[in-house]
């Protein structure tokens, strides 16, 4: 399920795609050559997450914020790719059929700064 998943998610990069906005949530559609959805994205915040998933998540990260949620609607199913963050590192951790799995993790330590020009004087 999850090799199917990643297929979709990645196909889905070279499929024509639309974005529809309503309120604070953006949902993409893509469909695939003969005009069938394929499968569906939607993003949004903490607010509108399940409760169930909630209660997953919240658990084993209880001193994470939720940043964004991204759920990935395929075949009647619910994906759910989750960012959270605390002081020290931003974690995405993936949803699907009642289990939890930790994704990424990225150290704030390790993010690159941007270097400031400095103009030479002659």
């Amino acid at each position: 399920m999850k090799q199917l998943f990643l297929k979709f998610a990645f196909a889905g990069l070279l499929l024509g795609g639309t974005a529809v906005v309503a309120s604070a949530q953006t949902t993409r559609v893509f469909y695939d050559k003969k005009g069938k959805v394929r499968f569906t994205i939607d993003y949004y915040g903490e607010s509108q997450l399940p409760r169930d998933v909630r209660a997953i998540v919240k658990p084993e990260y209880y001193d994470y914020a939720i940043l964004t949620v991204q759920e990935v609607k395929t075949n009647g199913k619910s994906i759910y790719l989750i960012d959270l963050e605390d002081s020290t590192t931003i974690k995405t951790v993936r949803v699907a059929d009642g289990e939890m799995e930790l994704v990424r993790t990225l150290n704030r330590s390790d993010r690159v700064e941007p270097v400031k020009a400095t103009a030479a004087r002659n």
